[in-house]
């Protein structure tokens, strides 16, 4: 319902009888928080080092029931705060490489969970919604294979299958089927918990969802049970050679120049020794990990030594990890190189790179803001080809290898090209010594396991220092290296041909299921999900209502609450106005941005906040003040920066005696037009937002990059401080001068953007009403942004502490209710004790 330009929450009331969905309720804000979080931990349970799989179907479950409840808005609040958890407990280990990573990964994992619960929201009310549903999840799991940055697909519910019952589907739908499966588990357990709780009429219908489980369940089990077929096409012996690094994890961790190849040549003897002395069979082909050579053999003329040393002794071929020159300057690649006594005959170049740990994306901007990612060095270039290497094992047979690098191991094309290219028996390489002692290395074994059940092929493993070994095609270990440890064994594995259907049913499933996840929302909008909205465009601004009105609207209703707020801001004048322009070498700008505010608003005053500012700013905005009676120039000593000016001009506003305060920037990206419908909307508000990211708004020129730099901060805001605006960065605002005068200036420490999520804050926690107006934001196009890594970290940090108060309020407001109700119980129960005695 909306009253004088205000949106009020009112409770929902249930759906109505036959339309197919369940009936949704609107829980507390604050148990829907703490329920997210659950649904994020159950997620994170069920992937290794935790390995509890049978929680993955639950955490499904529980966040398909939350994204029901509320609005379109609380629902992917709720799917990006539980991946904020479940990611943060399974990819946190990225600290390792640089602590920013996981702060810059995680949200934009998480994202893909919110839009997850969204499509859930949408698909509620559809019939079949649990096969909406769970189409939901694989389609953002392809979606997270691919973009942003080549994509991330490291934690996919495919991939808990390992020791689960539904990993009999893997080599029938394989992980990302398999991964359906796994969610529409969970979305049809849900629908029996719906209808158990429906009355009695319709319990017996919870047998159907429930049949359905338990058959997935048997299913899968029995699908797990079909034997592997046996080898029929010949044999090859590997020795997988594991030398360990020399450094201790992180960035550095191989240790000084040729000192891990140094290690592989003596594992490499260590493994013919135990050949020749019987203990393993004897070896076709030595298998090496990936960067067992730090420097390129073909240019190393000491890289090279080492490797032909090591392969005069073995007396066969080695697959060599290398890292390779080129092919352009300051370039390289990770490569697979067929290293025989005449030296590489053969290679095979990694497809599936690292970001920010091989190569660096958007390298210029991430240079600027964030200097440490220089230690990535030279930028990887992603091979084309598929990952079979071939070449001859001296006894005149040739072999042809499938070779997985290890990141790649996550990316389903490259996996099932090394089958679809031709390779007869399968390896992995891998270099995980970056992250000893963390759940990565636990992670991706397991990921490989899943990979050999797909593919029903023995997968060789070598890797630098940590888990290296055999997998069955079934996915048993059968031979594992302890971590961060020398190794060296010969393992024999049958050669195989042909493909499982997982590598056709794979990529058809995400296909399929990407359709009905966009079909399902689409439906769902039209037959109107469980926040639907009315069709026409917004013609008022959206408020955002602070907890405290919100609980007194529910209880006094609309019309009287509002009545009480309209008398107490009619009683306040909006006459006189003073737009705060803060410059500081804005030379190129002012005059130009000053002319269009007094075009705009003629009766309003400027005051032009100037940082002493070494390029003649300050000498413009005199002449300007002395040529226009409503032009003001207040000279600050120096740079103190954008809070800091603004500040400084509430003070000298409220001082003058003005109404009405307003913030806009000197590099023209505040354009003075909108400036009418936000002094009219401050009528029925105590500050009003110009919002880029609200419907209406734009932004024009802007660089992809930032654009999703302050999406994400906005998202993260609203997740993490439970701020309901669109827009809490925006700098274009205007304030009543009672809001400002109700803080305390002095306290303001917060600087550069975080400076308007704490104006925004002070605001709603006073009391006051937040709206916002949609406005066009276009790009500085003279001057230079004032942007810095210093403003984001400051925002990251901040925001986090003002959100752990936020939430620690909550959660002892909830403790403190609890007490109160159970106190009375505990003493009812104590007199019936009493009195049994």
């Amino acid at each position: 319902m909306r009253t004088s330009g205000r949106t009020v929450h009112r409770g929902r009331l249930p759906l109505a009888a036959g339309v197919g969905g369940p009936a949704t309720i609107d829980p507390p804000r604050w148990s829907s928080t703490l329920l997210s979080l659950a649904a994020g931990v159950l997620l994170a349970l069920a992937f290794q080092p935790y390995g509890l799989w049978f929680t993955a179907p639950g955490g499904v479950g529980l966040l398909c029931w939350l994204s029901r409840q509320g609005r379109l808005r609380h629902a992917v609040g709720s799917g990006f705060l539980a991946g904020l958890v479940q990611y943060a407990m399974t990819v946190g280990f990225e600290y390792v490489v640089d602590w920013w990573l996981p702060l810059l990964l995680v949200p934009v994992l998480a994202l893909w969970v919110g839009l997850v619960a969204a499509v859930q929201h949408l698909v509620q009310r559809l019939r079949l919604w649990p096969l909406w549903a769970a189409a939901a999840w694989t389609a953002a799991e392809a979606g997270a294979q691919r973009f942003p940055l080549g994509g991330f697909a490291w934690d996919r519910l495919g991939f808990t299958a390992a020791d689960a019952p539904f990993g009999g589907f893997l080599w029938v739908l394989g992980a990302a089927g398999t991964g359906f499966v796994v969610a529409l588990t969970g979305t049809v357990l849900l629908a029996a918990c719906d209808l158990l709780r429906a009355g009695r009429p319709r319990r017996a219908r919870a047998l159907v969802p429930t049949a359905l489980a338990l058959l997935l369940l048997v299913g899968g089990g029995a699908l797990r049970a079909v034997p592997v077929r046996g080898p029929d096409e010949g044999e090859v012996t590997i020795a997988v050679v594991q030398g360990g690094v020399d450094g201790s994890a992180g960035p550095r961790t191989t240790g000084y120049a040729r000192s891990v190849t140094d290690n592989h040549v003596s594992e490499t003897i260590m493994a013919m020794a135990r050949a020749r002395t019987g203990l393993d069979p004897m070896p076709d082909l030595v298998l090496w990990p990936e960067n067992s050579t730090d420097m390129d053999p073909n240019n190393d003329q000491r890289t090279r030594e080492l490797i032909d040393r090591a392969r005069a002794i073995a007396g066969r071929p080695i697959l060599v990890g290398a890292v390779t020159d080129g092919p352009g300057a300051d370039e390289r690649q990770t490569t697979a190189l067929w290293w025989t006594a005449v030296g590489e005959t053969s290679r095979y170049a990694k497809r599936n790179a690292v970001p920010f740990g091989e190569y660096t994306p958007m390298k210029r901007l991430v240079l600027a803001l964030v200097p440490m990612a220089r230690q990535v060095g030279r930028q990887t270039v992603p091979g084309t080809g598929p990952g079979v290497v071939e070449g001859d094992l001296g006894d005149g047979r040739r072999l042809a290898v499938g070779d997985i690098i290890c990141y790649e191991l996550a990316f389903d094309s490259t996996v099932y090209d090394t089958e679809r290219a031709g390779g007869r028996v399968v390896t992995v390489q891998s270099n995980n010594a970056t992250y000893s002692g963390t759940m990565q290395p636990y992670q991706q074994f397991s990921i490989t396991r899943v990979r050999a059940m797909e593919m029903r092929r023995e997968i060789v493993v070598s890797t630098t220092s940590s888990y290296s070994g055999l997998i069955g095609a079934d996915g048993s270990v059968l031979a594992r290296s302890a971590p961060d440890t020398a190794y060296a064994r010969s393992f024999t594995v049958p050669l195989r041909s042909g493909l499982t259907p997982a590598m056709t049913v794979g990529p058809l499933s995400e296909g399929v299921c990407a359709a009905l996840a966009a079909l399902g929302a689409l439906a769902g909008v039209l037959v109107g999900g469980p926040t639907r909205r009315g069709r026409g465009r917004y013609t008022e601004p959206v408020a955002a209502v602070p907890p405290q009105q919100r609980s007194l609207a529910a209880r006094e209703g609309p019309h009287q609450h509002e009545e009480c707020v309209m008398a107490d801001r009619k009683r306040e004048p909006l006459d006189k106005v003073l737009v705060i322009i803060p410059t500081y070498n804005e030379v190129e700008n002012l005059e130009s941005v000053v002319g269009r505010l007094r075009e705009a608003v003629p009766a309003a005053d400027a005051l032009i906040a100037d940082d002493n500012s070494p390029d003649g700013t300050g000498a413009i905005a005199d002449r300007l003040a002395a040529e226009d009676d409503h032009i003001h120039v207040l000279h600050r000593a120096g740079k103190e920066g954008l809070a800091a000016a603004y500040v400084a001009g509430f003070r000298w506003g409220l001082e003058n005696g003005y109404d009405v305060l307003v913030e806009m920037d000197a590099d023209g990206s505040h354009r003075p037009t909108f400036l009418p419908a936000m002094l009219a909307a401050l009528e029925n508000a105590d500050m009003v937002k110009g919002s880029r990211w609200m419907r209406g708004g734009e932004v024009v020129d802007y660089d992809l990059a930032r654009e999703w730099l302050s999406r994400l901060a906005n998202i993260w805001i609203q997740a993490v401080m439970d701020l309901p605006v669109h827009d809490s960065t925006g700098g274009f605002n205007a304030f009543r001068a009672s809001a400002l005068e109700a803080m305390d200036l002095d306290t303001i420490a917060s600087k550069g953007y975080t400076f308007q999520v704490d104006l925004t804050r002070r605001v709603i926690e006073n009391g006051g009403t937040v709206a916002e107006v949609p406005i066009s934001f276009p790009d500085r196009q003279l001057g230079e942004s004032k942007m810095s890594g210093s403003i984001i970290t400051e925002a990251l940090r901040r925001t986090a502490g003002w959100g752990y108060e936020k939430r620690s309020a909550q959660l002892r407001q909830l403790a403190g209710r609890a007490s109160t109700r159970i106190k009375p119980l505990l003493g009812s129960l104590k007199d019936q004790v009493d009195r049994a005695r």
